[in-house]
């Protein structure tokens, strides 16, 4: 069976921050502010510094964000997840591992919480946060989606 690409995460490490696309242009994509909400509820949820687009960040070409959005048209963020570009004591790596998994968990919610996070044409379910991700788990085993 085939599966349907549903969101992408890009873990790197260098920065403190989640970053949506375009990271090759200035210009804003049709779901800019779609992916800014996403990139501000997994900021607020860890311990980034900020979200923000990537260009304004810093420009770069040939981004994975970049490709996962226009290609199929699904939410893509990269997780800059500590300043230190190799971070090696064992305190750091375990907050980052920390962070990383509550950034995906908030991630995979928002992708729940909205049905394919770039439609919006479901309504916002009601359940608390635990009982979303209890619901997303038990639909994802189920389905035919997964994440790039």
């Amino acid at each position: 069976a085939s599966k349907r690409i549903v969101g992408s995460l890009s873990f790197h490490a260098g920065l403190n921050a989640v970053l949506w696309p375009l990271g090759r242009s200035p210009r804003k994509t049709k779901d800019n502010r779609k992916h800014r909400k996403i990139a501000e509820k997994i900021a607020n949820s860890g311990s980034f510094d900020y979200s923000s687009n990537s260009y304004k960040d810093y420009p770069t070409q040939g981004e994975f964000i970049d490709y996962a959005y226009l290609k199929y048209k699904i939410p893509a963020l990269t997780l800059e997840v500590s300043k230190e570009k190799k971070p090696l004591k064992k305190k750091i790596i375990e907050s980052i591992l920390s962070k990383q998994i509550q950034a995906t968990l908030t991630f995979i919610a928002e992708l729940n919480r909205r049905r394919n996070a770039l439609t919006f044409n479901k309504a916002t379910s009601k359940l608390s946060y635990k009982r979303k991700l209890q619901n997303f788990d038990r639909r994802w085993k189920s389905s035919n989606y997964e994440l790039l």
